[in-house]
């Protein structure tokens, strides 16, 4: 059975972008070769490019849960796929100008952190802590509307 965690951020960033969002347009694009998994915008303003992951919760040396997420910056292709494409860059990274934001969604927490791609781009990945992320920062859209 595939895994469909991606298909299940992107659906809930969907639904939680209608209660949260005023207003919003929300578009998504008919296949996965493009590295927006869904555009919103309000009338009269731009398309605002969004990259969804769903973070997932790290373990401790002991083997118990911590408290931090982590979630992959790049796009990434399966282990199998990164065999057959021997010298192609298992993650690649997403650079400035790619989308707009990375949507993080913390699954346990039913919750969302947000960060402009600029603050990112270039990184393999991200940590993310209740204490040192942000959390539920939706005003980061009104920015671009």
């Amino acid at each position: 059975m595939p895994n469909n965690t991606g298909d299940h951020a992107e659906a809930a960033f969907i639904h939680h972008a209608h209660r949260h969002l005023d207003s919003v347009e929300i578009f998504t694009p008919m296949t996965h070769r493009t590295k927006v998994d869904v555009a919103v915008r309000k009338p009269g303003f731009p398309l605002v490019g969004v990259q969804v992951k769903k973070a997932t919760r790290q373990r401790k040396k002991c083997g118990a849960f911590g408290e931090s997420w982590k979630f992959l910056v790049g796009s990434g292709q399966s282990w199998n796929n990164h065999k057959v494409n021997q010298g192609k860059p298992r993650i690649t990274l997403y650079q400035d100008g790619d989308f707009d934001v990375v949507a993080c969604y913390i699954m346990e927490h039913n919750a969302w952190a947000f960060y402009r791609l600029n603050e990112l781009a270039g990184k393999a990945s991200h940590r993310w802590s209740p204490t040192k992320g942000p959390l539920n920062n939706w005003d980061i859209f009104n920015e671009y509307f």
